[in-house]
């Protein structure tokens, strides 16, 4: 999964694999305001792009009307162009039947409005719509290869009045300490930055903890030498035991790789730490320790024999 901050690059080049697949593009969520028209061209020209680059593209907007719009504009493309009703994207659930059967994800939207009483107005529905769109993604979308996230340079930094250099590990503090001392009396520009921010940062969140959550593991030969154990000790019987060598991350399995054959396997997420990794799910083993008394081989050795299988 890949999350792009800022409103740069968000093209996706289309692969043999890829080619003729449904692409869901969040095209249309900010054609509301007739006033963003630059907002408008931007989602307009996304979902043509990828029109013209042979993918089929899934729209959301917020009414029938603004999709019956969309439906003329993109009428060349057939039915590779087509969209659904998302009234309110902060409501749990709301991409849950979008989002299936695609094998991409780009959202895009947010909230602009220039007259909000309150700040949650705009941060809610960001936030909310962010995370809840990878909420859905990650239970219903099966099919799906990459979620991006369109965020805005806002989200980096409001002008200042000196001259500065940001980039990607900047975040625009002064929007969100604005809102959060001010409330309501804050400035609708920067509640709108503040609320970008916000919901980007509870995207990292999010993905902090969801990605590649990984599962448990057992060495095929362990699982052979179980089931002989299970036949011979009559204390198996009649019970239910699990067996597994423990919890682990495809990131576990390319370390283990490297430590296998060297630099010469790609070195993954530089990022990874197994030490403050978040498994799920954890199983028990204590039965299986008790009734089998199975001795499991390593990760490291899994993997060597599987690299070096004839």
């Amino acid at each position: 999964m890949f999350l792009m901050g800022g409103q740069f690059t968000h093209h996706i080049p289309p692969t043999a694999h890829w080619q003729n697949k449904q692409l869901r593009y969040a095209c249309a969520q900010l054609w509301e305001d007739p006033r963003d028209r630059l907002e408008r061209l931007h989602h307009r020209l996304g979902c043509e792009s990828l029109l013209d680059r042979g993918f089929n593209v899934r729209g959301t907007v917020r009414s029938y009307t603004k999709g019956a719009q969309l439906q003329e504009i993109f009428n060349d493309y057939g039915d590779r162009f087509e969209f659904v009703i998302v009234a309110d994207i902060a409501k749990k659930g709301a991409f849950d039947e979008t989002v299936k059967d695609v094998d991409a994800i780009a959202h895009t939207a947010s909230p602009l409005a220039m007259n909000a009483a309150e700040p949650d107005e705009l941060i809610v529905p960001a936030v909310n719509g962010t995370t809840g769109l990878l909420a859905s993604a990650r239970q219903f979308a099966t099919t799906v290869k990459r979620v991006i996230l369109t965020s805005t340079g806002t989200a980096i930094a409001s002008p200042t009045a000196e001259p500065r250099t940001v980039d990607e590990s900047d975040w625009n503090e002064t929007a969100v300490r604005e809102v959060r001392e001010k409330g309501r009396e804050a400035s609708q520009i920067e509640t709108y930055r503040a609320s970008k921010t916000l919901a980007e940062r509870a995207a990292w969140e999010w993905y902090d903890v969801h990605v590649n959550t990984g599962t448990s593991w057992v060495d095929v030969r362990d699982v052979a030498e179980a089931h002989v154990l299970a036949l011979l000790k009559p204390e198996a019987g009649g019970e239910r035991i699990v067996v597994t060598s423990g919890p682990f991350k495809w990131q576990d399995l390319i370390l283990a790789a490297r430590r296998v054959e060297g630099d010469e396997i790609p070195i993954g997420n530089t990022s990874y730490d197994p030490s403050k990794t978040v498994h799920f799910i954890r199983y028990r083993t204590e039965r299986e320790e008790r009734i089998l008394g199975l001795e499991h081989r390593s990760l490291d050795e899994t993997t060597r024999d599987l690299l070096r299988a004839p």
